[in-house]
């Protein structure tokens, strides 16, 4: 786990010994489809970016909050959600890849826009399959 958090902050602070790949790379186009699913709030289409061991976790303050740990509980989650949030959407700004790792900040926005908020988020990708996603605290 301590290795993680390393290559994690090495990733957001953009310290990596090789120059990031174009926005445009296999992984940001898999992320960016993904996104794409979740603005159609298509849970079987984003099922199809998942691994099956996928894990979405949350990092808050100094802790980190496993919020689902496979490709079931995140459709699962994500289908509550969207019931929560009939309107919600989702863009991806300042999107960068780094080997199978995406970074991007998302901007997330419901209630006709009304409301929305930024995080930084960034993608682990294997096999051509989102494995991890990391999700920020969010700013309003």
């Amino acid at each position: 786990m301590p290795h993680r958090l390393l290559l994690l902050s090495v990733l957001l602070t953009g310290a990596g010994c090789s120059a990031p790949q174009s926005p445009d790379s296999a992984e940001a186009q898999t992320v960016r489809a993904f996104t794409q699913a979740f603005n159609e709030h298509d849970v079987a289409a984003m099922a199809l970016f998942l691994h099956e061991d996928a894990h979405w976790i949350y990092l808050m303050d100094d802790s980190l909050y496993t919020e689902a740990e496979s490709r079931e509980a995140i459709t699962t989650s994500m289908a509550g959600y969207f019931e929560a949030y009939s309107d919600v959407n989702s863009s991806l700004e300042s999107v960068h890849s780094l080997g199978p790792f995406v970074t991007a900040v998302e901007r997330v926005s419901w209630n006709g826009g009304q409301n929305a908020q930024s995080a930084t988020v960034v993608y682990e990708l294997e096999n051509d399959l989102i494995r991890r996603v990391w999700y920020h605290d969010a700013v309003r």
